[in-house]
């Protein structure tokens, strides 16, 4: 990214107010940068391989930046927030990019601004935590089963025949070693029979 450094950031650095870095340019990252950019905001997308978020007419500019090496990848995403000019709200919308950025947050927050909790740590992206959250507030959320065991799938297999179908079975953490062929992101189940 060094050589691509200035064309990455013109335009950028004279911007009066904060920009905005999105770190997970997926579905849930073209939702933020659909909002920020219908408020004129200028953002970066950046994710490991080209998403739609990075293509939205409101990315101003995006990067594909490889994730296989915390390290160089944190010193990279420093090394943009030095050239900013000021500091950028870093938006991160991936698991991943979650668990890398919150155990190097001091460092972060030197070059971003950090609009989550850096202490709640895993729980911030416990699906099951955040669900139990969502319940014990009367917050509506979507009929959760979470499964980690054997005697957790037995248990889900007998009330089969009472559960509403179609059914979404997915990861709760997507970097878990569950393994989804075909890089699918989550499974529809149409009725008892498919869940088998």
């Amino acid at each position: 990214m060094m050589g691509k450094d200035m064309k990455i950031l013109r335009g950028l650095s004279d911007y009066p107010g904060s920009a905005a870095v999105v770190l997970g340019a997926h579905i849930n990252g073209l939702g933020i940068i659909r909002s920020l950019g219908r408020e004129g905001i200028p953002l970066i997308a950046i994710d490991r391989q080209a998403m739609m978020g990075q293509y939205s007419r409101f990315s101003t500019r995006h990067i594909v930046l490889e994730d296989n090496h915390p390290r160089e990848f944190l010193e990279s995403l420093c090394r943009l927030g030095s050239g900013l000019g000021h500091k950028a709200v870093l938006y991160i919308t991936d698991d991943r990019y979650f668990r890398v950025c919150a155990a190097a947050a001091e460092m972060l927050a030197e070059h971003f601004y950090l609009p989550f909790n850096t202490r709640m740590g895993e729980a911030a992206i416990d699906k099951a935590y955040q669900y139990r959250i969502c319940r014990e507030n009367l917050i509506s959320c979507p009929l959760t089963f979470i499964v980690t065991t054997g005697l957790d799938v037995e248990n889900l297999l007998k009330q089969r025949n009472e559960l509403p179908y179609p059914l979404i079975i997915k990861p709760g953490d997507q970097s878990c070693s569950l393994s989804f062929s075909a890089g699918k992101r989550l499974y529809e189940v149409e009725n008892q029979h498919k869940l088998l």
